[in-house]
């Protein structure tokens, strides 16, 4: 899956293991990065059921990478296939965007 980011300083955080520790803790920072690395393993990312998502009304989702730490996300705009309801198929996104992460 294509990853894009909201803001330079997000990218740092999810590309920098070193400035993910110093932010997060190395717990947290650790399962962040393993949380990305299945990300840009998987085709979509319902290829992923075991990820602890949640699924807003929109074309919006928050990603569980460590206990209440969520990593949030956009289907990218251009990319949003929508089902027979005209809702988002995210059995079809293959392009995302973090747009920031939530922490406990």
């Amino acid at each position: 899956m294509e990853l894009g980011f909201e803001t330079k300083g997000l990218r740092r955080l999810c590309e920098s293991d070193a400035w993910a520790r110093t932010q997060l803790g190395d717990e947290a920072a650790a399962a962040l990065q393993r949380r990305l690395a299945d990300l840009e393993a998987a085709n979509v990312i319902t290829e992923l059921p075991w990820m602890n998502i949640e699924y807003g009304v929109n074309d919006d989702a928050a990603i569980e990478f460590h206990p209440g730490y969520w990593l949030n996300i956009v289907a990218i705009p251009g990319a949003l296939p929508m089902d027979g309801n005209q809702d988002l198929d995210w059995t079809t996104v293959d392009r995302i965007k973090l747009m920031g992460i939530q922490l406990p």
